[in-house]
Formats: C-alpha cells, structure tokens, sequence
C-alpha cells in the first residue's frame, strides 16, 4: 500500500470522528500510533467518536500494562476504541 498523503489522512480521521471507521481500521489503512489520531483530530477541531449513550460494548478486549501513560497503556492493548465508548 502506498503512503498516504495529509490530505488523505486527514479525510480518514474526518470518518473515524464521524463512527463510520475504527480505530484498527486506521491502523490498517497506514497510521502507525493514535497520537497521529489525535493531531488530525485536533487539526480539524473535531473529537474522537463516541457510542449513543445508553448501548450496550460488546467488545472483548485484553488489557496490557505498561508503566507509561494510560493513553499509551489502552492504545498498545488495541482496545482504544471500546474503552472509550460512553458509559465505561
């Protein structure tokens, strides 16, 4: 897969800010950590996705700890997405 261009990036992080992408789908399709999430979110002034409140996750997840921060800790577990889902 080609590299993907910042206009491109960002029009990924657009659809993971609207729900319509994962987090491991962003993985997939070229970004290498959640903090490039992060910058493309912030860059569009737009926040992380979040479930209709009051829906059940159903997502099984396993948890690794690390003695760096929690962000680092949920994004290395590849359980982002589910753990910050409302109600959590």
């Amino acid at each position: 897969m080609s590299e993907l261009g910042p206009s491109e990036k960002l029009a990924l992080v657009q659809q993971y800010a609207a729900g319509t992408i994962s987090w491991r789908e962003l993985q997939e399709r070229g970004f290498d950590d959640y903090i490039q999430v992060l910058a493309g979110l912030g860059e569009l002034g737009l926040r992380p996705p979040r479930a209709p409140t009051g829906e059940p996750v159903n997502v099984r997840f396993s948890l690794i700890v690390t003695d760096t921060s929690p962000l680092f800790t949920l994004a290395l577990a590849d359980s982002l997405d589910a753990l910050l889902h409302a109600g959590l």
